[in-house]
């Protein structure tokens, strides 16, 4: 079981190092993908994402990524204590209420769709935070 967790600890950890890269580079003036990130309305960002903002996301996802790798055993089990267990349930928490959403933009309850950033959040979006959801919630088990 312990070989398991830690598995699924570092698959959660590379896609939210993944995460980290992809917002590090928006936040220092990348572009791509930028039109799908974002809810919209009429054609519109229904609001303005600093950069610095992006660089903020980006080392939340790296510290997410890092509790896991703890979780998993990687600095071994000094490190790995009740409390990066506790950590490992809150975070658990924040991605399934994002998964959820806040029932208008976001999430799988949202009441705007037909956009673009809407399909990606009901077919991308939404699914990966279901899953880092379920990889921290194993990641808090001891």
């Amino acid at each position: 079981m312990a070989s398991f967790r830690a598995s699924v600890c570092f698959f959660g950890a590379a896609i939210l190092i993944l995460a980290a890269v992809l917002h590090f580079y928006w936040a220092f003036g990348g572009d791509a993908g930028q039109s799908i990130s974002a809810p919209q309305l009429s054609g519109r960002s229904v609001f303005h994402v600093p950069r610095y903002s992006n660089a903020v996301v980006a080392l939340g996802l790296l510290a997410s990524a890092l509790l896991l790798a703890v979780r998993a055993g990687a600095f071994g089990s000094a490190v790995r204590t009740p409390a990066t267990a506790v950590v490992a349930r809150v975070l658990a928490v924040v991605f399934a209420l994002r998964a959820i959403g806040e029932f208008h933009y976001v999430g799988f309850f949202k009441s705007v769709r037909g956009t673009p950033f809407a399909h990606y959040d009901t077919w991308l979006y939404n699914p990966l935070f279901v899953c880092l959801a379920v990889v921290c919630a194993t990641a808090s088990l001891d």
